[in-house]
């Protein structure tokens, strides 16, 4: 997750942010588990902080750290690079926050350490709620576009019913714009008992012999569907209801009952 929505992130407001925390300037990024940097602060220190990575990584840096806190790495005789990890609520890691501070000394001010291990803390947690943030809209935004499709062909089916009728040419219409809409081979409307079956698609390969798999839907797909009263989907070619129905017919099927008054009088098939 880290990968796809970091790039979109504004990761220099959190270098300010935690600049103003600590009152100091550091140097600051955000790495992969290799020590692969995603985002380094664009400063002096930040070119520092990128050449001490960049050795670290050659050399197979592999993050030690015990938990709590942070962990601390020797870079030179004049600085320490200090990180924590950045995990999300489930536990999976995202990668690690670096700051690059000065060589700290055997009697370093635990206070000073105290605030800049919750400033981290605090700057993961900010990151991985922006991640999630992100990913949920992303989510969102996907599912109502293929909620747009399902409205749109549903407003076309309502507007076409009011504007023409209830005729089967109209409902031939209907079809050909579902089996367009929806990006299937066939699709069908299947009422035996007005010996009705209407069809229509543009199968992705040659259906040859169309005719009898339509004969299918009228009998045995029908009555399997009628006496469940259920949706029925059949993908696999080893599904046992294939030796009742669509017998050696390699075709994935989607077939819904129509009820009217609780009964089922027809279905729409999916092929």
């Amino acid at each position: 997750m880290l990968d796809r929505f970091v790039a979109e992130i504004d990761l220099a407001k959190y270098h300010r942010w935690l600049s103003r925390a600590l009152g100091e300037q550091l140097a600051f990024a955000l790495c992969s588990s290799d020590a692969t940097v995603h985002w380094i602060s664009p400063d002096p220190l930040g070119a520092e902080l990128a050449h001490h990575l960049a050795t670290l990584k050659a050399s197979g840096f592999g993050w030690p750290f015990d938990g709590g806190g942070m962990a601390s790495e020797p870079l030179d005789g004049q600085r320490t690079l200090m990180y924590c990890p950045v995990d999300t609520r489930s536990g999976s890691r995202l990668g690690w926050l670096a700051v690059m501070v000065d060589c700290l000394a055997d009697d370093a001010a635990p206070r000073h350490l105290d605030q800049l291990s919750e400033a981290l803390e605090d700057l993961g947690t900010a990151i991985v709620d922006e991640c999630r943030l992100r990913f949920e809209l992303g989510s969102m935004t996907e599912e109502l576009a293929e909620r747009y499709e399902e409205l749109h062909l549903v407003y076309g089916v309502d507007q076409h019913v009011r504007r023409h009728g209830q005729r089967l040419e109209v409902f031939q219409s209907l079809l050909e714009s579902c089996a367009e809409q929806m990006h299937v081979d066939v699709v069908a409307f299947v009422c035996p008992s007005e010996n009705i079956c209407l069809s229509s698609g543009q199968p992705s390969r040659p259906i040859h012999n169309l005719d009898l798999v339509l004969v299918e839907m009228r009998g045995d797909l029908f009555r399997f569907v009628q006496s469940t009263r259920e949706t029925m989907v059949l993908n696999s070619p080893n599904d046992p209801r294939r030796a009742y129905v669509f017998t050696d017919m390699p075709y994935k099927i989607l077939s819904c009952p129509v009820r009217s008054d609780g009964v089922v009088h027809a279905q729409l098939v999916l092929l």
